[in-house]
């Protein structure tokens, strides 16, 4: 590895969900930019995230009041 960027993935609870990685830019270092789109990244990614979760557990929610109301 001859460099290395890594970055946290953070809700806006500042809990960590994840962690981006990116390796070895081809030409020369990562500069002050190559972090900044970085840190852009990482935002959309935990907005990304967040939403699926949020979509899981209307999901999870939603099929467990029809197996619940099927039962009576």
């Amino acid at each position: 590895t001859k460099n290395i960027i890594c970055a946290p993935i953070r809700t806006v609870r500042n809990d960590i969900i994840g962690v981006i990685q990116i390796l070895n830019k081809k030409r020369g270092r990562f500069t002050k930019h190559d972090l900044n789109t970085v840190s852009a990244i990482t935002e959309q990614a935990a907005m990304t995230l967040q939403n699926a979760q949020g979509l899981e557990q209307k999901y999870f929610w939603y099929c467990w009041c029809n197996f619940s109301f099927r039962k009576r």
